[in-house]
């Protein structure tokens, strides 16, 4: 008799462990008492019936069967969802009631790699240093209610975090074997995301500043004429009409740079590529600009090594834009009877052509040399928009250089003049020999 009630007595703490296990408890927790209640009465008496005393094994067994499947899906379902928690880019930390760390995925570790090797055990404020994240953590465990904290480490560079407290009532969902409540921190990294809406703050007050000036003096101007036309004599009222068209022309300019800088941001913008002789696009742009160097009385001049005929692979209309902004930039700030050249280094082999854009104009300071090609940077404001500039035209140059997988850079003295440099890979040439 007491074999035959230890026998099922151990079925029975196993099959308890494994519900608990599991997580279902309730099913599994009245079978067994059926189970047990079947024994019993056998082993007092109370119940004659041979027949089910003999099928209770086979119950058993069957019943464990059961629950050891019950048991596997819990484990995969366990298993996926610390899969997905690896997976997850915000650092995932569960702590007990104590605040202290009993689980933390791959996110959150590489976030406070510098605390040690493992976060577990640690307390919320030892991990963090925050006491506004301790506060959170305690008053969440009080009441169950979310909450959000943003923070701004003084450790790794001044990260911001952004960190969601919840409620888990009981930690056993993401952790086994633990009833208690826990709070669960969801920490998402901001820095790069608040940089980047300080650019956008900084860009929508840029853009308004440089409309304001041009429609401020429209308006002006185009009030002056709406009121008083009649009375104003007509070279007046020409130079009226040319100023306004010039401060369109500035706007015009602003919207079309702002287009360009857009599509050459934009994620996934196709390029029209193919091989652009550097040669042919530096004499087109010198006889381009060859008239406007004249009538400033500035000497435009051609720099071309001898038999040098260097390929680039890329959007020759870009590239083309690129080259004539340097040059622009150049007559802008290259007085009267100055020099501009513009050229290219004969490349050695699989090394980059360097296209340069040389003046001797006034120079950048060196405090102004590393936010030259900033949007909207200028170092000379005033005199930028007296020629018309927008202040996009060098950003312009960076952005399609580095979509062609070069770079492009800058050299200059104060009073003695600058050298834009744009270098860009060697494509391959064409399958024709390149006219000489």
């Amino acid at each position: 008799m007491q074999l035959w009630l230890l026998l099922p007595a151990a079925a029975v703490g196993g099959l308890a462990a494994s519900w608990i296990y599991a997580g279902r408890t309730q099913p599994a927790h009245r079978a067994l008492q059926s189970a047990v209640c079947t024994v019993l009465e056998d082993a007092i008496g109370t119940t004659q019936s041979t027949q089910r005393a003999r099928s209770l094994p086979t119950q058993l067994l069957q019943l464990n069967a059961a629950q050891m499947d019950r048991i596997a899906v819990a484990e995969s379902e366990r298993q996926l969802l610390r899969s997905v928690l690896e997976a997850m880019e915000e650092g995932i930390v569960l702590l007990d009631d104590h605040s202290r760390v009993v689980l933390a995925n791959r996110a959150a570790y590489e976030l406070w790699f510098h605390r040690g090797p493992t976060l577990v055990g640690r307390h919320v404020l030892e991990l963090m240093g925050n006491v506004q994240v301790d506060t959170a953590v305690s008053a969440t465990l009080r009441d169950e209610e979310p909450r959000t904290v943003r923070i701004r480490e003084q450790e790794a560079l001044g990260r911001l975090l952004e960190i969601r407290v919840v409620a888990v009532d009981p930690i056993s969902v993401l952790h086994p074997n633990t009833e208690a409540r826990g709070v669960l921190l969801i920490v998402a990294d901001s820095t790069e995301r608040q940089r980047i809406e300080t650019m956008r703050r900084d860009f929508v007050a840029n853009v308004s500043h440089e409309l304001q000036t041009p429609l401020t003096s429209i308006q002006g101007f185009a009030e002056t004429l709406e009121s008083e036309g009649a009375g104003i004599a007509p070279e007046q009222q020409a130079r009226f009409v040319h100023l306004i068209r010039r401060e369109t022309g500035r706007m015009v300019a602003l919207v079309r740079d702002l287009m360009e800088l857009a599509r050459l941001e934009a994620v996934g913008t196709a390029q029209r590529s193919g091989t652009v002789p550097v040669d042919e696009l530096v004499r087109s742009i010198v006889d381009e600009f060859q008239p406007q160097a004249e009538r400033k009385g500035i000497a435009l001049v051609l720099v071309q090594p001898e038999g040098s005929h260097p390929i680039v692979r890329g959007n020759e209309d870009e590239l083309r834009r690129a080259t004539q902004n340097l040059v622009q930039n150049a007559l802008q700030h290259t007085p009267a009877n100055g020099r501009i050249e513009i050229g290219w280094s004969d490349p050695a082999p699989r090394q980059r052509v360097s296209l340069f854009v040389r003046d001797n104009g006034q120079g950048i300071a060196s405090e102004h040399l590393l936010r030259v090609f900033e949007r909207f940077y200028r170092v000379d404001a005033g005199r930028s928009r007296a020629e018309g500039g927008t202040g996009l035209g060098l950003s312009i140059v960076k952005h399609i250089a580095e979509s062609h997988g070069g770079d492009v850079t800058v050299e200059s003295v104060l009073g003695q003049g600058s050298t834009f440099t744009i270098r860009l890979p060697l494509g391959s040439p064409p399958s024709e020999p390149h006219p000489r």
